[in-house]
């Protein structure tokens, strides 16, 4: 038996002066060595300025033209918006007055003349950003400058299509209230399955009907108390027998770890 000289991990010497447990641990060993006889100088310290921002930096690779990460997304964006009018000027179905790219921050002129006329046309802005940027200012707006956002035929049909209906909404909205605050539901169940031989499997059964229909506690205490009756009301499986499991329960959550206690249940002696 040997010890690897990279790990550490004992292995079964076959070659009397093999010293690695594995090729993987033999190229570790290469690498260290090489950069103990080869290292590599540090990078010299530079002080740069931000390509995006102007912000200056310190850093110490030789390429790095950004401050942050941020500023080297916002530029790529920038490209590719570039790119994209572009290629809608070709198109033909480039809209400055709508477009997203066009709209710079608002200069002081600007905000004069929104102060003085809400009403008035700026150059390159839309009437929804005239809209909203009065109402950052505290400017009164007037109901005529809001403009509903322009969508395509093929944009409002794909929404359509795939938005959630105000079923399922009611639904949702319905589970994550009861989630919330679920106490409400489980005190309507509890006096509803008072004084039933199976109360604990009906609140549980209908707590869980409640959630997964999204329905009142009445109507689902209504569809427990008849699963809970037919779960208990199902035939003895022979073939199937586990000491451990409690067949007629299974389905209402309750588990019985004795074989006599599922006896003692049935009442079979």
């Amino acid at each position: 038996m040997g010890t690897c000289a990279i790990c550490e991990a004992p292995f079964e010497l076959i070659v009397s002066n093999r010293r690695y447990c594995s090729p993987r641990c033999a190229k570790r060993a290469n690498n260290l060595a090489f950069r103990s006889a080869h290292p590599v100088p540090p990078a010299p310290v530079r002080q740069a300025r931000c390509a995006n921002c102007q912000a200056p930096f310190t850093t110490n690779r030789g390429r790095k033209i950004f401050c942050s990460h941020r500023c080297a997304q916002r530029v790529s964006w920038l490209a590719h918006a570039g790119r994209d009018m572009a290629v809608k000027a070709e198109a033909g179905t480039l809209y400055p007055e709508r477009s997203r790219y066009h709209r710079d921050p608002y200069t002081p002129a600007e905000i004069a003349a929104l102060r003085a006329d809400p009403l008035c046309v700026l150059p390159n802005r839309t009437l929804t950003a005239q809209w909203k940027k009065c109402r950052k200012l505290g400017i009164c707006r007037d109901r005529s400058l809001y403009v509903p956002p322009y969508r395509s035929p093929e944009s409002a049909a794909h929404q359509r299509a795939f938005k959630t209906p105000p079923a399922k909404q009611r639904r949702q909205y319905f589970r994550r209230r009861i989630r919330e605050n679920p106490e409400p539901i489980l005190a309507e169940l509890r006096q509803l399955a008072r004084g039933h031989q199976h109360a604990e499997d009906l609140i549980a059964e209908g707590f869980a009907i409640v959630l997964r229909l999204a329905i009142p506690a009445a109507e689902a205490f209504k569809i427990a108390k008849a699963e809970v009756n037919r779960t208990l009301a199902q035939p003895f499986r022979e073939q199937s027998f586990n000491p451990d499991i409690d067949y007629a329960a299974r389905e209402t959550g309750r588990q019985v770890s004795r074989a006599s206690d599922i006896r003692a249940a049935r009442g079979d002696g």
